[in-house]
């Protein structure tokens, strides 16, 4: 079966081709090849020095024989770091990945993927590709400056954030269980980071293979930190068999586009990510990828739930007056909070829609204890975004600052007005 027959390839497709700046792409080392090598080539590569150095205390073919058949890879990069020591294994990445490539040499699948609209990149590739790739137009991070990048990110910036570290900064590099524990695990800033990136964005991993111990450690990780609920994620990965398929889903919690490679080129991957481009596909096709006011309804609830993990709201739609309301209770406890939360709804509630003119958020906080009617709740605030604003504000024509001095605040009667009349307020943007 074609990959785009898959139930979870037509699902991811509505959410990028409809909100492209909500996607973030996970990108593994599949990607980068052949320019260089994948998690399993490398390895070899360090087994090759070990022998060179007649420091090797294994038999080679059994090493081999593992990584062939996708076993032990961290167990082998531990006794290979371990028996080289940090800084050697650190310069033998260095001689692999940094070296001097003209964007004509970049794979075609990642180079396609970088002129794609998109939110982020993340990647465990140490490489430079996206820095070279992109032609500046994305800017670089690694886990030690990730809070820069995540700011640079909520401010609607383009980043590509290098989770496992830059071939340029060896401090930054990830390859073994303590390099994973030290930088990744145990660092307050990466999994805040990564907390708010997997809550409020979908990701799609592509370029993992499915024995990829970087992918579990994410995974197990992403795990840990959102507690065991579950966020819909996506991966594009090879796939031999249904239960295969099953096991996979399960084990990782995210949903896979299986595809089956015709050669070991991999082709289908760069096949996936044309398929996104949709002005292309729009081109050749003529699909219409507008969604109806119920289906953009339906999706906005799954959203909220799944990606935003917000319970408490209301969604209506006035058709005569074109406006879509949101009513929900905010989780923020500060100004600041508040206003990321209120663009993160907007942005979340955008889908191409001639049907939609303006949307209506109202803000409520929940009362305490002693009140437990949630009627008597008060809203705060009220927002109304025009939506023609807001499509200028996804489609990058207007800035963060611009879009949000065209929104409009109401304080609602009920605080603390004795006229019972909506007041029109000020409420400036604070940039952190």
């Amino acid at each position: 079966m074609n990959f785009k027959e898959n139930s979870n390839y037509k699902e991811f497709f509505k959410i990028y081709s409809n909100t492209p700046e909500r996607v973030i792409f996970f990108v593994g080392a599949g990607l980068s090849v052949p320019l260089f090598p994948n998690w399993s080539g490398f390895l070899k590569e360090l087994i090759n020095e070990l022998e060179n150095k007649d420091r090797l205390s294994y038999d080679k073919k059994e090493l081999i024989d593992k990584i062939d058949n996708g076993e032990s890879f961290l167990d082998i990069a531990d006794y290979c770091a371990e028996t080289l020591g940090k800084s050697e294994y650190r310069e033998i990445i260095e001689r692999t990945f940094d070296k001097e490539i003209d964007e004509n040499e970049i794979p075609k699948a990642y180079a396609k993927l970088l002129t794609l609209p998109l939110k982020a990149i993340l990647t465990t590739n140490y490489d430079r590709i996206p820095d070279i790739g992109s032609k500046g137009k994305l800017s670089c991070y690694t886990n030690l400056n990730i809070s820069e990048g995540l700011k640079a990110l909520e401010k609607g910036k383009r980043i590509v954030i290098k989770i496992h570290g830059d071939v340029t900064n060896q401090s930054s590099i990830v390859l073994t269980r303590d390099d994973y524990k030290e930088i990744i695990h145990n660092n307050p800033k990466v999994q805040t980071a990564l907390r708010s990136i997997f809550s409020t964005s979908t990701v799609c991993f592509i370029g993992f293979g499915l024995n990829d111990p970087h992918l579990d450690l994410i995974i197990d990780s992403l795990n840990t930190i959102n507690d065991g609920k579950s966020i819909v994620h996506y991966a594009f990965l090879k796939s031999k068999s249904l239960f295969e398929l099953r096991t996979i889903e399960k084990r990782l919690g995210i949903r896979i586009i299986p595809y089956v490679p015709t050669d070991d080129l991999h082709l289908e991957v760069l096949e996936f990510i044309n398929s996104l481009d949709c002005n292309s596909l729009n081109k050749e096709t003529n699909i219409n990828t507008s969604l109806s006011i119920n289906e953009i309804l339906k999706q906005i609830t799954n959203t909220l739930e799944s990606e935003l993990n917000l319970f408490s709201y209301n969604i209506k739609y006035n058709e005569s007056k074109q406006n879509l309301t949101i009513d929900y209770f905010t989780r923020a406890s500060t100004q600041y909070e508040n206003q990321r939360e209120i663009i993160k709804l907007l942005k979340l509630s955008y889908y191409k829609s001639k049907d939609i003119k303006t949307i209506k958020l109202n803000c409520f906080i929940k009362t305490g204890l002693i009140i437990e009617y949630v009627k008597f709740s008060p809203i705060i605030l009220t927002i109304i975004c025009k939506y023609e604003s807001l499509d200028d504000f996804i489609m990058n024509k207007l800035t963060e600052n611009e879009f949000w001095n065209q929104l409009t605040f109401f304080q609602p009667f009920m605080v603390g007005n004795i006229h019972f009349t909506n007041r029109k307020v000020g409420f400036p943007l604070i940039n952190i």
